[in-house]
């Protein structure tokens, strides 16, 4: 049994700065990383499975999820991933912005990548926000649809920031 904490972000900033070819906005922005928030527990089994329990409420919810869909991706491009039962425990409810389906998401390249799989190309793929969650960072300045990030300092307790904006950068 394999336990992983799922991390979320938010954006200290985030600017439109465009729109990109592929019909998304282009983004600049500043991530910073916040939780965990979730919990996943996985363990090898016999057949996929995933419970998806929110700890308030204890209630689940249905339907297929992130964590189906990266296992999809991962095994159409042929790596061999046994069949996983895994449990969620939200804590932030889907489609408030914070990437935490993104953040389970890199959790579970997490485990996979620690069990020896070479899934980290697939992050981006998955989910744009993945490739910041799955990464030790805590903050990062993004552009583009939000995949191509570059580490910078997070805010500092005394106000003082490092964000590119102040320094006039972007």
């Amino acid at each position: 049994m394999e336990f992983r904490n799922c991390w979320a972000k938010i954006n200290l900033s985030l600017r439109v700065v465009g729109r990109l070819q592929s019909g998304y906005h282009d983004l600049c922005s500043v991530f910073f990383k916040i939780g965990p928030v979730d919990c996943l527990t996985i363990n090898e089994d016999v057949e996929d499975n995933v419970r998806v329990i929110f700890s308030r409420t204890k209630s689940g919810i249905q339907g297929r999820n992130i964590l189906l869909k990266a296992l999809d991706r991962i095994r159409a491009a042929g790596i061999a991933v046994p069949p996983l039962d895994m449990c969620l425990e939200k804590r932030v409810p889907p489609g408030t912005g914070l990437g935490g389906g993104s953040g389970d998401a890199a959790a579970l390249l997490d485990y996979l990548a620690s069990a020896g799989y070479p899934v980290g190309r697939f992050a981006a793929e998955i989910g744009a926000d993945v490739p910041f969650l799955l990464s030790r960072v805590s903050a990062a300045l993004a552009r583009g649809r939000g995949k191509n990030s570059r580490r910078c300092r997070p805010p500092q307790p005394n106000g003082e920031s490092s964000s590119p904006y102040r320094r006039g950068v972007v």
